[in-house]
């Protein structure tokens, strides 16, 4: 769940692949579960961030894998971004299934998939960003916003319980000291202050012009 910023080669297994109904998503991954999970991941964040008037047809490639690229240096990352590929990188479920959001809160399937979004809404709000090089907070604060508001209401309600905080009225909390201590935290507030908003297309719109969610120093 995070950006990579490294140079990765294009070469992998060979792979089946899937172009994901409705979307300009296509998916490679050798299990086919991990296919229709990346598809209806795509189709997810798609149609959340089509709501808002977000562009969406930009190409999107996911490629699951055994293991992520070198260089992703969190061990605990279950799948990263490039964009200058316009590629998502994803740990298979049989691998990522291995790993904890948090302790005790094992990745099931829907989690994972919620991840896909996660990534998948990276690649999105890059192709719709007008600035040239929009923050580290900009761009997460939009993808675990996509993330958790693709989860299954439930499990999205249990994470919430998990990283609690109170709603933050404005947007002046988020920057990236906070991400880079404690992400998922970082991920239920921004989540939370996006469903606080009155006018949510509107923020949007001015997080992509870089109007807002720039700063990456604490206040």
């Amino acid at each position: 769940m995070l950006l990579c910023f490294l140079a990765v080669s294009g070469g992998a297994a060979r792979a089946d692949e899937a172009h994901c109904p409705g979307t300009s998503v296509s998916v490679h991954s050798l299990d086919k579960e991990d296919l229709e999970t990346g598809c209806k991941a795509a189709a997810d964040a798609v149609a959340f961030l089509a709501t808002f008037g977000v562009r969406t047809t930009s190409p999107v490639e996911i490629r699951f894998l055994d293991k992520l690229p070198d260089g992703v240096a969190n061990p605990s990352a279950v799948g990263c971004s490039v964009n200058a590929q316009r590629r998502v990188y994803m740990l298979t479920f049989a691998k990522g299934r291995k790993l904890e959001l948090a302790p005790d809160l094992p990745i099931d399937k829907d989690l994972h998939r919620s991840f896909v979004a996660h990534e998948v809404a990276h690649q999105i709000a890059a192709a719709n960003f007008d600035v040239r090089k929009p923050s580290i907070v900009a761009q997460e604060y939009i993808a675990y916003v996509t993330m958790f508001a693709t989860m299954v209401p439930g499990q999205r309600d249990h994470i919430l319980a998990r990283f609690p905080g109170d709603d933050w009225d404005t947007e002046r909390g988020f920057n990236l000291t906070l991400y880079m201590l404690a992400p998922h935290f970082f991920g239920a507030q921004a989540y939370r202050h996006f469903m606080r908003l009155e006018d949510r297309q509107a923020f949007l719109e001015r997080v992509l012009s870089g109007n807002t969610l720039m700063d990456e120093q604490p206040p």
